[in-house]
């Protein structure tokens, strides 16, 4: 815990807006930044964060929660030394989508991951790409906001304050 709140400390110190998600994730509003290098602003968060407090972090940037979260998986895997990875522009996003197995979608579970396969969707851009008439009527409007997330267009929103807890 006190580690996680020194990691959240640091990053709160790179921008005026973030969401601690979870214990080891957090959501940082990149909106007003200076422009410049995505992954060079990553590239120094990271840096920041390993020095002040010897945690090896890996940064997802994109337009949205969903996109950025699939972003991070990649920095993650694919590019562990650099550990930053950004989402640039369509072609980039339709090259992401298509690596990425249906499961793996940020809000896609076990069951809805079995439906969209039964039917012949196997990865994000699949599902990204079917109409949302479809979506809503299979996957209810959470399915059909997460496809917005993946089409680029933000509908989760950051949350400042952490809802209250449920359990005990």
């Amino acid at each position: 815990g006190d580690l996680s709140h020194r990691v959240m400390e640091t990053l709160a110190r790179f921008v005026p807006v973030m969401e601690i998600y979870s214990i080891d994730e957090a959501f940082l509003d990149l909106g007003g930044m200076p422009e410049g290098d995505p992954d060079a602003w990553g590239e120094r968060v990271r840096a920041a964060v390993r020095q002040w407090t010897g945690i090896p972090v890996s940064i997802g940037i994109a337009p949205t929660k969903t996109l950025a979260k699939l972003a991070n998986r990649i920095a993650k895997k694919r590019f562990p030394e650099r550990g930053v990875f950004t989402v640039r522009d369509a072609g980039g996003i339709d090259q992401l989508l298509e690596s990425v197995p249906v499961e793996d979608i940020w809000g896609i579970g076990p069951r809805y991951a079995r439906l969209l396969n039964r039917c012949g969707v196997r990865t994000a851009r699949q599902f990204r790409d079917l109409p949302d008439r479809w979506i809503r009527k299979k996957m209810t409007v959470t399915g059909l906001r997460t496809a917005w997330e993946l089409r680029g267009f933000p509908c989760l929103e950051l949350e400042e304050t952490a809802p209250p807890r449920k359990g005990i």
